[in-house]
């Protein structure tokens, strides 16, 4: 038998209806009762329900239906991911490298793809350890690469790898300058080519010649060696002593002689304390010739004798 409703309760259901329909055109909730409905949708009977102050929205718990809250403010979206990871960071640069060590003026370690390797930098050559000025160069470098990790760019004029497996590259440092021109600039070595000429050739001994004009480093005083082409010449275009044709005594520290085989046309160098080295003649017109050291021997193509 159903229950016939007076008018003070139809104005309070119109009411509470009204009042749902509104919530549910703000999309604030669906948790509203309506007196006298046979459905209640909403919050538990246990729970109340307040309409004073905002409300919230609160998850759905499953069930298909949110709950209201009063007095707390609307939960905001969680904020993108572009903005929580900072998208307008740049990414790492795949080319740079981190340099783990300085063994000279003009050979680096770094770190290349989980390995450390030597590098031997392209177009240059810094004295050796004990001659002068070695100290400065294998200094200045540690300088130059103290501002984080470089790129190393690949020669294709050059080989990947010299005979002492060294890797290869021009060294740019994180400014973008070049290693070697920076280095050769300051009087810290002197421009070498080795076998064929290279990338960059022209800018380096473009800066060699200003170093030598103003004096500079191993173009100095402290080291007249250099400006007399003694300890640590490497480049074929670099002043030269005059070779006899024959054996002679050799002026300066170029005291090492490339000779070349008559019968198989291999190149053997030979060192003063050397067996054969007092009767081995050097005629630099059939390609023999002298060398300041055996790292610039064995560069230039040269063994050591077995003797």
């Amino acid at each position: 038998m159903g229950t016939v409703m007076g008018r003070g309760q139809m104005r309070g259901r119109n009411n509470a209806v009204g009042l749902c329909l509104a919530l549910l055109m703000s999309a604030a909730t669906a948790g509203c009762s309506i007196p006298g409905s046979p459905e209640t949708h909403g919050p538990d009977p246990a729970e109340s329900t307040t309409f004073a102050g905002s409300l919230t929205l609160s998850p759905d718990d499953g069930s298909g239906r949110a709950t209201t809250s009063a007095g707390a403010s609307p939960s905001k979206p969680a904020a993108a991911e572009t903005s929580r990871t900072g998208s307008t960071r740049p990414e790492a640069d795949p080319g740079l490298v981190t340099v783990v060590g300085v063994s000279d003026g003009d050979t680096i370690r770094v770190r290349l793809n989980g390995e450390v390797e030597k590098v031997r930098v392209i177009g240059i050559d810094t004295p050796e350890i004990g001659e002068c000025f070695a100290a400065q160069a294998t200094a200045q470098m540690r300088t130059l690469l103290a501002d984080g990790p470089v790129r190393l760019d690949a020669d294709p004029t050059q080989a990947e790898r010299d005979r002492y497996n060294r890797l290869l590259r021009h060294v740019r440092l994180a400014n973008g300058t070049l290693a070697a021109q920076e280095l050769i600039a300051g009087g810290y070595g002197r421009e070498y080519t080795y076998d064929a000429p290279y990338a960059h050739q022209s800018a380096f001994r473009e800066a060699q010649a200003q170093a030598q004009r103003a004096g500079r480093g191993i173009w100095g005083t402290d080291c007249p060696a250099a400006n007399a082409g003694g300890a640590g010449e490497k480049h074929p275009t670099a002043p030269r002593q005059t070779k006899p044709e024959a054996q002679g005594a050799p002026k300066g520290k170029c005291a090492i002689k490339g000779n070349i085989s008559r019968g198989s046309g291999e190149k053997i160098y030979h060192v003063p304390s050397g067996d054969s080295y007092q009767r081995t003649q050097i005629s630099e017109s059939k390609g023999e010739r002298w060398f300041c050291s055996e790292r610039e021997a064995v560069e230039a193509g040269w063994r050591r004798a077995r003797d």
